[in-house]
């Protein structure tokens, strides 16, 4: 997952050691993302804070190690990697409850995912840019989300439950670095365009088809909820000028119309 490049190496290297079961564990939380964006938005907006807040919490902590250049057991490293998924579980859970600004949220997560990506794939090289462009892919998206909320989330979901599908893939295909990882090599001179890896490009393409597959399923259900939803309040009004039905009555014929409504949209 792209995340903060403050001491990638160190983190990256602890990872590494597990891939096999990071990868089957990004791929099935990247297809959950990409497929339920649109569709149960409390658990989506807080898995996307769980993932957030643990991968900043795991970086800031591997940096600090790293820094004070300790040689750390790695039981302690497991326990470090445990307390920063218990705590980004628990700010994923408390961003859960505030919706607005847990969709703000993954929206703006989305910008610094994207981010990441295009200076990666632009090969970019200045710190100062490197960061500028993150910074306004992240505040773009994060002030869209109270502009147009659905589609954000769509959107969102898709191109990040995507890229984290495609990155567990790459987990066991190989080819595809961390972007902070290529970011220090190319900030260093120690790869430019000639030696940056081609392979890259295969997998940001990857990212995008699957984005746009997921954003298409996404819109598909979306369009068949406001169809449902529209059939239930027009169906609603109705009941409420047959002033003669009962209480019982009147549930009767709104579950039957919504079957016939469920049966429609299969």
């Amino acid at each position: 997952m792209a995340c903060p490049v403050f001491e990638y190496s160190a983190l990256y290297q602890f990872l590494s050691k597990y891939s096999y079961l990071l990868g089957a564990i990004l791929i099935v939380k990247g297809l959950y993302l990409a497929i339920n964006g649109n569709k149960a938005i409390t658990r989506v907006i807080g898995l996307i804070g769980f993932l957030a807040s643990s991968v900043i919490l795991l970086s800031l902590s591997f940096y600090g190690l790293a820094k004070n250049n300790s040689q750390t057991q790695e039981w302690v490293l497991w326990v470090i990697f445990a307390a920063c998924l218990l705590v980004g579980a628990f700010i994923g859970f408390q961003i859960s409850k505030l919706k607005k600004i847990g969709i703000a949220i993954l929206a703006g997560w989305g910008g610094v995912t994207l981010g990441f990506i295009l200076t990666t794939t632009f090969v970019i090289g200045n710190t100062y840019l490197y960061w500028a462009i993150i910074g306004g892919c992240a505040l773009v998206c994060f002030y869209a989300a109270f502009l147009i909320e659905r589609k954000v989330i769509m959107v969102a979901t898709a191109f990040v439950g995507s890229y984290l599908f495609v990155r567990g893939i790459s987990l066991y295909a190989g080819g595809f670095p961390p972007e902070g990882s290529l970011h220090d090599e190319i900030s260093s001179g120690a790869l430019d365009w000639n030696t940056f890896p081609k392979t890259y490009y295969a997998y940001f393409a990857a990212i995008i088809l699957c984005s746009l597959i997921a954003l298409v399923h996404q819109s598909k259900h979306d369009k068949a909820e406001q169809k449902k939803i529209a059939a239930l309040l027009e169906n609603n009004q109705l009941l409420n000028q047959q002033d003669g039905l009962t209480i019982e009555e009147r549930k009767k014929l709104m579950a039957q119309h919504q079957q016939n409504v469920d049966t429609n949209n299969n």
